[in-house]
């Protein structure tokens, strides 16, 4: 009968020679805005993002951001919060306060083990 000091001692020395595959990140790509796309100041939008690669049991909530393209200045608050990844879509309205901000923005999206970017699109 093998001991239980042995089994411990085998799996730690096994844990130092075997490496464990870690899951691959969760790859959320945005739909739209498509990239080059224009945007008004005050318009409502329907952001949408592929979620043929979400499992079926994932529920993180997600949280999407407006970033300027250029500076990664984020703007708050998000434009959504709590949104379900695999919804694959949300209503966000953007911002009238975007200052003298007349350039390229991307929508930041993230959870608690990933993100994803959108591609560039405009807000004159």
């Amino acid at each position: 009968m093998i001991s239980k000091y042995f089994k411990f001692a085998m799996l730690l020395a096994l844990g130092t020679t075997m490496s464990f595959a870690q899951p691959a990140p969760l790859e959320v790509p945005f739909i739209s805005p498509a990239g080059g796309a224009t945007l008004h100041r005050g318009q409502t939008f329907e952001v949408k993002w592929d979620v043929e690669n979400i499992p079926p049991k994932f529920n993180e909530p997600a949280k999407i951001w407006l970033i300027v393209a250029e500076t990664g200045k984020v703007y708050p608050p998000a434009l959504a919060e709590n949104v379900l990844l695999k919804s694959g879509k949300v209503t966000v309205e953007i911002p009238t306060d975007l200052g003298d901000e007349n350039s390229r923005f991307d929508l930041y999206m993230s959870w608690e083990s990933g993100r994803s970017f959108s591609s560039d699109f405009y807000i004159p």
